[in-house]
């Protein structure tokens, strides 16, 4: 304990060094009972300079969402069409799509669609892209035996 003290003389006030040799002995894991003085007396560890060396969580938390938008943005489609494209409406009763023209874009996601003779507004979530004659043909053949 004295050399502790004694090797503080850059700390000019004898309380304050007294007072530093204390925590960083009360701070100290004792070899027998495996924890420190402090630790033992208070429940828990006493802060002290050596946890701010920790790894910055701010440095994590930036590179969780860089690796969060990389797999989200794999599977993403972009939803944005334009009018008289060709799509497929989700059919909100039973499973399949049905046949679709974009009308107008009305806003960002928002959209007035031809579907059977109606004008419907649709949002992009329910609408695909309806490209090749193949893909027509896999659609046809999903939601054979339903009304389209």
């Amino acid at each position: 304990m004295k050399e502790k003290y004694v090797k503080l003389n850059h700390v000019v006030d004898s309380k304050e060094r007294l007072a530093i040799c204390l925590f960083w002995y009360r701070n100290t894991i004792q070899h027998s009972t495996l924890r420190s003085p402090a630790e033992s007396m208070m429940g828990r560890r006493l802060r002290c300079l050596m946890d701010n060396f920790k790894p910055s969580v701010a440095g994590n938390v930036d590179k969780a969402t860089f690796k969060q938008k990389y797999f989200h943005d794999r599977t993403t489609q972009i939803r944005e069409f334009y009018e008289g494209q060709k799509i497929w409406i989700k059919n909100e009763l039973k499973a399949g799509y049905r046949k679709g023209v974009v009308v107008q874009k009305t806003s960002d996601l928002s959209y007035l669609v031809s579907c059977e003779g109606k004008i419907l507004r649709k949002h992009a979530d329910p609408l695909k892209k309806r490209n090749s004659p193949v893909q027509e043909i896999e659609h046809a053949q999903k939601t054979e035996g339903e009304i389209m």
